[in-house]
């Protein structure tokens, strides 16, 4: 929603890098991203703005009516106060309590958490934008359902439960029509649907990190959590983003480039090739705090993990290694889609 590449509006993961992979900090607040993004350029226009779970929206200060993509990671939290710690203002909240019933969730001593379940997850959504569109009418307004995307994390890229959700996406874009309908707007609606990345079926993972542990680049604890690193790759998918404690340190630089390479010509570490920060930036406008990319060989997944073996198998309790997932280079696979209609 910013019209930039990474370089410039600075996400390059879904979550914010650790070196402790057991927090997943997930990048939820809009004070992320480093430019203008379309709600700004649209409440400068005039236009009143809405969003459902749309990423990386929470506590904009340019979304009138927004439910950002959260999915309630404290279990002391009721969706109430979930939803306004993200920025939701009161009618909205009071839009989400009412379609409460469809929310899903893993439910502990404490509360409800992991709500990130689909295609419930979803239906929760849609219920709450189709409310918005009929009770405010945004005059711009942006969802975001995953339910496709989850589907093939969990079951592969195409397969009858994919094709399942994309029939759910149809009628959910019927509903919207027919709240437009209701809210006497939707001859002068422009529908734009488009979709961020496509998804490569996934065979087996690899963790770079065991081999940073064998050189010396990762010290563990002996529970085998880093005690110290020099030098840490962090998983995107198909994709990893290899950081250094200190850039600056070349002696640490060459040594993890030269480990990199080493594992690169071997050919069976699942990273078909090794990318500076610079050439990655140059190539695909991608850029970071990270020193190095691996890009995959088109079925491996990378893995944060740092205790041997250095494969491991497909996990589905993550989106990063289920039955396939994203985060590789972008001319690769089935590609997104643009489609528009309208006025």
């Amino acid at each position: 929603s910013s019209g930039c590449y990474p370089d410039r509006h600075g996400i390059v993961s879904n979550l914010v890098f650790t070196t402790n992979p057991e927090d997943d900090i997930w990048q939820w607040d809009s004070s992320a991203i480093k430019v203008e993004d379309i709600f700004t350029a649209a409440k400068k226009k005039g236009y009143s703005t809405a969003s459902v779970f749309w990423p990386v929206t929470g506590n904009h200060k340019d979304i009138d009516y927004l439910i950002n993509e959260y999915w309630i990671p404290n279990s002391e939290d009721t969706l109430e106060t979930s939803m306004a710690s993200q920025g939701s203002s009161p009618e909205v909240i009071e839009i989400g309590k009412q379609n409460e019933e469809y929310l899903p969730g893993t439910y502990t001593k404490t509360g409800r958490v992991n709500v990130a379940v689909h295609p419930a997850f979803d239906n929760f959504g849609m219920k709450c934008a189709c409310d918005i569109i009929r009770k405010f009418k945004p005059e711009v307004l942006f969802i975001h359902t995953a339910n496709i995307d989850g589907a093939r994390h969990q079951h592969g890229v195409f397969g009858p439960k994919v094709t399942n959700e994309i029939r759910r996406t149809d009628d959910y874009i019927g509903d919207i029509m027919e709240a437009l309908k209701d809210a006497g707007v939707f001859e002068e609606t422009n529908f734009v649907l488009v979709s961020d990345h496509g998804q490569l079926d996934l065979t087996r993972g690899v963790k770079p990190n065991v081999r940073f542990v064998e050189e010396g680049l990762i010290e563990l604890d002996e529970n085998g959590k880093v005690k110290d690193w020099k030098a840490y790759s962090n998983s995107t998918g198909m994709s990893a983003q290899v950081y250094l404690k200190d850039p600056t340190d070349k002696e640490v630089y060459n040594k993890t480039w030269n480990v990199l390479k080493e594992m690169e010509a071997e050919g069976i570490y699942g990273f078909s090739a090794v990318l500076t920060r610079e050439e990655v930036s140059e190539k695909e406008h991608l850029s970071g705090d990270f020193s190095f990319v691996l890009e995959t060989d088109d079925y491996t997944f990378f893995s944060d993990e740092c205790k041997a073996p250095i494969a491991c198998p497909k996990k589905l309790t993550d989106y990063r290694s289920g039955a396939a997932t994203h985060g590789y280079l972008p001319d690769k696979g089935p590609q997104p889609i643009f489609l528009a209609a309208g006025p």
